[in-house]
């Protein structure tokens, strides 16, 4: 039998590690949003300057 501290500490980075890769996820999507946002926003504003 392990002692239970263990147990938990084991528990715990299982679930640091899960939220962390879930966090670095919604990072690339945030990027992605935003560089695809201010690339449309880049477009439109060089439409607008070429009339």
């Amino acid at each position: 039998m392990k002692p239970p501290a263990e147990a938990a500490r084991r528990v715990l980075e299982r679930l640091l590690v899960k939220s962390r890769k879930i966090v670095k996820k919604q990072f690339f999507i945030d990027i992605g949003l935003n560089l695809t946002a201010s690339f449309h926003g880049g477009w439109n504003v060089a439409k607008i300057q070429r009339g």
